[in-house]
């Protein structure tokens, strides 16, 4: 009884540990990740670390295809909104419905760290200022973190809005 006792607290510890053990590995938040995503013309040699703050999900209408860039059409008819941070400044962004998926099935979901492997940003050519793009399109991207292990201190939700 004794031994099956211990055998019990073994294995409440265990996930506490797991957790432990993945936030410590849990990478680094990238500073100056958004400014990466917002310079179109930024060298990118090393993709950004950025941490998921929120997940905003609508439904497509015939103008967004145009608006974005992507092609892909969802199966659901809908797409994500997605508010990054690299732990100084926040940025909003569309994801690809080509990723869509990430969202569905549990791998993409706030406060869990994401490398951003590609992006387009697309600019309003009715605009007059072409300082800074109106949407930018995650097109690659992988989660690397989940929440638990992303509440380390190297992955601290934003404290200014950009």
């Amino acid at each position: 009884q004794q031994q099956q006792q211990q055998q019990q607290q073994q294995q409440q510890r265990q996930p506490r540990r797991q957790r432990a053990q993945a936030a410590a590995a849990a990478p680094p938040i990238t500073a100056g990740g958004v400014d990466t995503l917002r310079d179109a013309l930024a060298e990118r040699s090393e993709p950004p670390n950025l941490q998921v703050i929120s997940l905003h999900r609508f439904m497509l209408d015939p103008t967004w295809h145009a608006e974005t860039g992507v092609q892909v059409t969802s199966a659901c008819g809908d797409a994500f909104d997605v508010v990054l941070s690299d732990g100084a400044h926040i940025l909003k962004v569309v994801l690809s419905t080509a990723l869509n998926e990430l969202v569905y099935s549990g791998r993409l979901e706030p406060r869990g760290v994401v490398t951003v492997r590609g992006w387009e940003a697309r600019a309003d050519e009715r605009a007059l200022s072409a300082s800074a793009p109106d949407l930018i399109v995650v097109t690659q991207l992988e989660p690397v973190a989940a929440p638990a292990a992303a509440g380390s201190s190297s992955a601290a939700p934003a404290a200014a809005a950009a």
